[in-house]
């Protein structure tokens, strides 16, 4: 069985296509300097992820991410606490500046697991507070 996420594609054309979080796949915007850590860390793990001038984007299935409550990462999906409207680049765009596939889509293996991906996120925060980095909060979820 074909899940609605496995039907979607990015644009094949030459412009960004804005896409609404939540109906597809939510998405979890990582900032500087803890996303670059976070895409080490997941490693093969990671699915697609999108880089906007720093910011990464990682898709995830629709739900998965909605209670997080880590600061300065924000979780863009349909609830009353934050949605959101993401800039999804064609599928060939691999290179900057503006929105570009940091890791390329592909396929039936764009979604990052919504755990590993916490897991990853939560060690990359901490390892970045460690070394006098800031003030990020860690709340559990």
């Amino acid at each position: 069985m074909t899940t609605r996420a496995e039907q979607w594609a990015p644009p094949c054309g030459e412009d960004i296509a804005l896409h609404t979080a939540g109906r597809w796949w939510d998405t979890v915007r990582v900032p500087e300097p803890f996303g670059d850590r976070t895409l080490q860390l997941l490693g093969e793990a990671s699915g697609a992820v999108i880089e906007n001038y720093g910011t990464l984007y990682w898709l995830v299935p629709t739900g998965s991410a909605a209670d997080w409550r880590i600061r300065r990462v924000s979780v863009l999906c349909t609830n009353e606490r934050e949605s959101g409207h993401l800039g999804v680049p064609p599928a060939h765009w691999a290179e900057g500046p503006g929105p570009h596939w940091r890791v390329p889509f592909r396929e039936g293996r764009y979604l990052t697991d919504a755990v590993c991906l916490h897991e990853a996120l939560r060690a990359a925060v901490r390892e970045y507070l460690e070394q006098g980095g800031g003030d990020a909060d860690l709340r559990p979820v």
